[in-house]
């Protein structure tokens, strides 16, 4: 049994999907809100018979290994990590021989990986800079922790037969230069930046001896497996404890998150070394805090407690309102930033401050009230600073709220208020928007072939539902139709299945079958009309009457159609 049947023998698809997205009956389906666009009206379908999904706003639609990688923006390879893990399948070792360019950038990442784990357990100085952040060596294994030597070109020179110069340049791990290729990162303590399979696509390299010269973070450049917009850092072990307690805290550094792992608040992720993009679509399908959304609506900041932390905080803030979750701030105090807090205060310290966490706009709100006492002022910074983030609350309802809010902490009439919010709007708000795939207009005689090609293809492409529609419409529109529905096949079985929902599709499968006829009848009769006029115009009754006999028995049958409809109906 091959890796791929395992996994499908061990984990359904409705336990896959529920882990994402909260599924309702639907008939022998279940239905859900699309995890692929914002719609009000649930139009994601699930099959357990089939162990399928179809969603009918985006026309996305497969089995659980293209349901993660399209959620996850992930590769095949990527989703099938993902779910091994989940079913406890060993998945064989990679084959480092091959010869797909994707596959060995994967490959140059995880031996640049190993390269830098090594190098760590080997070097004193660098361990001990990790003991005094107060890393333990479980958590440094976890994080896959690494050293790169300051040595110019010590990876190169490891890899350098293995794969080419182009390759090492086009991985991030390698620079080019009049001289040759040399290491990117020396002297640093490296990050891996994974993918949510748990994959090293990138690195973001600490300064261990720190010099004018040097920046103190080197972050690896836009690859073909890394974008800055799509990933956040940790979100591979966060995932699945986001979902278990409904938030995410998002920090600003790798030590931030790999402290707030080690003391149990593993839902953290942290944007060092990538950027948050203001859009919901990344290269990948969605972006780094579109991928939280649908883990949890709600995220907690914790960003450090400077001017650019600050700073840090309010262009995260507009973003993910603009995504339309709920932001709550942390007011860090008695430490720079999340990590020194947690080595000073402890945890127990720490889980108080997430219980007092306050919504950005009160949060907000309160830094001015506290900064000055000039009520001018104030409503000045209050205009600049919090109506934009009110602007860009998605709810009527929201926005109405949090002005009422801002009017009772400030004194500022609500009226004042609203009216100039209504001068706003959210930049941010507008470039995340997301606006549902506009639905094809279709005609009854469209819906009509999708309903019986449906029917035909759910039941295995009968034979006698074939000669039936072939008798109806005619073996060349058949075939006309079956070349344009080819590859739609499973999305026409999921609308069969939906109308099964509520009706067996067999009881109204004749009444579809007519109204089709008929709808082809009608299109026939007016062409003939016309070829029976420019008959006449020529002169030509032979062809004029011929016309005209197939006319009357199309009209013949066209009657017998209504009037079996009319006598069903008695």
């Amino acid at each position: 049994m091959t890796p791929v049947e395992q996994i499908k023998d061990r984990l359904n698809i409705v336990d896959v999907v529920s882990m994402y997205v909260k599924l309702e009956p639907a008939g022998k389906n279940l239905k859900a809100k699309s995890p692929f666009a914002n719609e009000r009206t649930p139009s994601f379908y699930v099959s357990p018979d089939k162990g399928l999904y179809h969603c009918f706003s985006t026309g996305k639609g497969g089995d659980i290994f293209t349901f993660v990688q399209e959620l996850e923006g992930l590769d095949f390879r990527g989703a099938l990590k993902v779910l091994a893990d989940r079913a406890g399948v060993k998945l064989g070792p990679v084959d480092v021989r091959a010869e797909k360019e994707r596959d060995r950038q994967y490959e140059i990442m995880e031996r640049a990986t190993e390269f830098y784990e090594e190098n760590l357990a080997k070097n004193e100085e660098a361990k001990k800079y990790m003991l005094n952040r107060g890393v333990e060596d479980h958590v440094i294994k976890d994080f896959r922790i690494g050293y790169a030597p300051a040595d110019w070109r010590r990876l190169y020179d490891e890899l350098k037969g293995k794969y080419s110069d182009k390759e090492l340049v086009m991985a991030g791990v390698g620079k080019q230069s009049p001289k040759g290729v040399y290491d990117t990162f020396r002297d640093r303590i490296m990050f891996p930046v994974m993918d949510t399979a748990g994959r090293p696509i990138a690195f973001s390299g600490r300064i261990l001896h720190p010099d004018e010269k040097s920046a103190k973070y080197v972050n690896s450049p836009d690859t073909p497996l890394f974008n800055k917009s799509d990933v956040l850092f940790g979100l591979d072990k966060a995932k699945n404890f986001i979902r278990k307690y409904n938030f995410t805290t998002l920090v600003e550094g790798q030590f931030d998150v790999v402290m707030m792992h080690q003391a149990g608040f593993r839902n953290t992720v942290g944007v060092s070394g990538t950027a948050l993009s203001d859009t919901l679509s990344g290269a990948n399908g969605v972006n780094n805090l579109g991928l939280v959304k649908r883990l949890s609506n709600n995220l907690v900041l914790a960003f450090d407690a400077d001017s650019a932390g600050e700073k840090a905080a309010k262009r995260s803030a507009n973003i993910a309102l603009g995504l339309g979750m709920d932001v709550k701030v942390v007011s860090i105090t008695g430490g720079k930033d999340p990590a020194e807090f947690l080595q000073l205060n402890g945890k127990d310290a720490w889980s108080a401050l997430l219980r007092e966490a306050k919504h950005v706009i009160e949060y907000s709100v309160e830094k001015i009230l506290s900064s000055t006492k000039d009520a001018r002022e104030q409503g000045r910074r209050v205009q600049a600073e919090v109506l934009p983030d009110v602007a860009s609350l998605g709810s009527e309802i929201e926005k109405s709220y949090f002005i009422k809010k801002v009017s009772q902490m400030t004194g500022i009439e609500d009226a004042v208020l609203m009216k100039e919010l209504e001068k706003i709007t959210s930049p941010v708000a507008k470039s995340v928007e997301v606006v549902a795939p506009k639905k094809e207009e279709r005609s009854r005689t469209d819906i009509l072939e999708r309903k019986l090609l449906g029917i035909y293809f759910s039941k295995s492409e009968d034979s006698n539902i074939k000669s039936e529609l072939i008798k109806t419409i005619g073996e060349e529109k058949f075939e006309q139709l079956m070349k344009k529905y080819q590859d739609f096949k499973q999305e026409l079985v999921f609308e069969t299945e939906m109308i099964s929902a509520e009706d067996d599709p067999d009881d109204s499968y004749r009444e579809m079958m007519n109204n089709l006829e008929e709808d082809y009848l009608v299109v026939k009769m007016d062409n003939l009309k016309s070829g029976i006029k420019e008959a006449e115009r020529g002169k030509n009754e032979d062809v004029a009457e011929r016309l005209a006999e197939d006319y009357q028995n199309m009209a013949k049958r066209l009657g017998e159609i209504k009037n079996s409809r009319h006598i069903n109906k008695i």
